[in-house]
């Protein structure tokens, strides 16, 4: 149960363990018959079979049995998982906030929160996760924890911390430099993908027929690919595929890299050229044309 992927639950653990049981008894139990035959004596009438008693099959424990085994080792490597979880630092970090994971809380858990905070680096590894009744609720012991632990650990500050809201101020400093005090060079920015958002607020739904489209140019206005890490990417996987000569033509005829979306960020990434998102949202308007 350590690979919480997905449908990895209690339930289907056991259904598994109840299967692999039941085909090794019947396994075990057609031998024991076989042999049994072998055993009878010369001109002894042979029993039915209805009339032989069968060893019975050990009983698979019950889910929640399971579920409390696996939360005993887990809490048996508390200790090494608080310190590895704690051993994460960065330079660049984002914070974001969702309510989609605390609605998959059941049993006594459920609608004990609402949301979750989850504090990310440039890696894409999770420094700090919290659950919070409300948005913005309990994020100063959540800062003053992480500050604590760069302050600990003798780590430089990040320099740059991306988030969802609160990132700008008309006067003063905004909420998130409040926060976050003991960082005084930190330099906190909109997160890219929010501020895509922000563009597409006049669409009265995320199912419009043109939103995926409009977010897609909208994306790849913004960002470009950094063809020094695209080509090595296509070395890469030349090597891999063990074919072609690396930069040679073989790659781009049979295949194509697996690259993810401009905008999910990342060392191959970088800012287009200044216009393009202009030329994008020139097309709204009684002068705007179709987007293909």
């Amino acid at each position: 149960m350590k690979e919480r992927t997905l449908g990895n639950s209690a339930s289907r653990l056991r259904a598994s363990l109840v299967e692999q049981q039941t085909n090794g008894w019947m396994a075990r139990s057609m031998l024991y018959l076989s042999v049994l035959r072998k055993l009878l004596a010369p001109g002894a009438t042979l029993l039915p079979l209805a009339g032989v008693s069968l060893p019975l099959m050990h009983p698979v424990p019950t889910a929640l049995w399971l579920i409390n085994v696996y939360v005993r080792e887990a809490l048996s490597r508390l200790d090494e998982t608080r310190a590895r979880v704690t051993s994460i630092f960065g330079d660049l970090l984002k914070m974001d906030s969702t309510k989609k994971i605390t609605k998959k809380l059941a049993g006594g858990a459920a609608g004990t929160a609402a949301w979750v905070t989850n504090v990310g680096n440039e890696y894409g590894q999770v420094l700090m996760s919290v659950l919070t009744a409300a948005e913005g609720d309990g994020l100063v012991d959540m800062a003053a924890g992480l500050m604590r632990r760069y302050r600990l650990a003798r780590k430089a500050p990040p320099k740059v911390l991306y988030v969802d809201r609160d990132c700008c101020v008309a006067a003063g400093t905004s909420a998130v430099h409040q926060m976050f005090h003991e960082w005084h060079e930190l330099v906190v920015r909109l997160d890219v993908w929010h501020l895509m958002r922000r563009f597409a607020r006049g669409v009265t739904t995320d199912s419009h027929q043109l939103y995926s489209l409009f977010m897609a140019r909208l994306s790849f206005a913004m960002f470009e690919w950094d063809a020094g890490d695209v080509s090595r990417l296509k070395e890469a996987k030349q090597s891999e595929e063990g074919g072609g000569r690396p930069g040679g033509e073989a790659f781009g005829q049979g295949a194509r890299p697996s690259l993810p979306a401009p905008h999910q960020g990342g060392s191959g990434d970088r800012a287009a050229p200044p216009g393009g998102a202009g030329r994008l949202l020139g097309h709204d308007g009684q002068h705007g044309r179709p987007l293909d």
